[in-house]
Parts: C-alpha cells; sequence; structure tokens
C-alpha cells in the first residue's frame, strides 16, 4: 500500500513540475484593487500549497484527537494487570492459610 501512495505521489509531482515549466508566462491578476503580473505557474501552485498545508493539518489534529481519545482506553487494561500483579502472592512470600 506504502509503494502505490509513493508511486502515486512521484507522478503527480511531475505533473505539477510539467505544468509549472510550461506555465511561466505572466498573466494579469486583479483582486478587489490590486493588479499585477505574474505566472500562471505561480497562480496555481499558491493555492495547491495552501490547500496541502491545512489538508495536513486537519490530518495531524484528527489523528491526534483519535491517539487521545485511545489513550484511557488502552491504559486501563493495563491498570488492571498491573494492579492484579500487585495483588498476587509472589514465589518469595509464603501462602498461609
Amino acid at each position: 500500500m506504502i509503494r502505490i501512495r509513493e508511486s502515486i505521489l512521484v507522478v503527480l509531482t511531475a505533473v505539477i513540475v510539467m505544468f509549472a515549466f510550461q506555465n511561466l508566462h505572466p498573466v494579469p491578476v486583479s483582486f478587489l484593487v490590486w493588479e499585477l503580473q505574474t505566472p500562471v505557474a505561480l497562480i496555481a501552485m499558491v493555492p495547491l500549497l495552501a490547500g496541502l498545508i491545512v489538508g495536513g493539518t486537519v490530518v495531524l489534529v484528527r489523528r491526534r484527537t483519535k491517539a487521545k481519545a485511545a489513550a484511557p482506553e488502552l491504559q486501563a487494561p493495563l491498570e488492571t494487570e498491573a494492579s492484579a500483579d500487585t495483588q498476587r502472592p509472589t514465589e518469595s512470600s509464603p501462602i498461609t492459610d
């Protein structure tokens, strides 16, 4: 599964790089009162990078939230095992009836 993801990532990166090199000519960009000349590749790359950053942040936050929610569930069996171990008699302490 990881090989498939890596392969897809390599192909997408190659496509993005080819797009950027083929679209270096400047075009006018108007936003409200601003107007500037910028390459088409930059116009496409800025939203792409912003989406990657936002998407990556969302994924990290969800993973941390799930990990924190799962932590008490994972900790409870460990605590019960630890308390059971302390209640069992050991070999060095004799059992008296």
